[in-house]
């Protein structure tokens, strides 16, 4: 038996019981998470507080921070939007 793991109980449960306690949401709903910490990174590199705008997809209150979002590939490397979605979590 796992340690941490209660006799009679599956490790499925214990992912359900944090569902439970992420107010029922899943795992999808961490994009939003891994978004927060990738725009702290982005702060990071333009060494200020940054202001996101989420629907426009860049920095309101430092334009030069919009390098860090995206890479710039070389000619015959770019990257297709059906395999690079727009948004975190985004459809594609």
């Amino acid at each position: 038996m796992s340690k941490g793991i209660a006799r009679g109980h599956s490790p499925n449960d214990k992912r359900d019981i944090a569902v439970i306690g992420c107010g029922g949401r899943g795992a999808g709903d961490l994009s939003a998470v891994a978004e927060t910490v990738l725009l702290g990174l982005v702060a990071l590199r333009a060494g200020r507080k940054i202001e996101w705008d989420g629907e426009k997809m860049h920095v309101k209150n430092y334009p030069q921070a919009d390098q860090f979002l995206r890479r710039h590939y070389r000619k015959g490397w770019e990257v297709s939007v059906a395999t690079y979605p727009r948004r975190l979590g985004g459809d594609g």
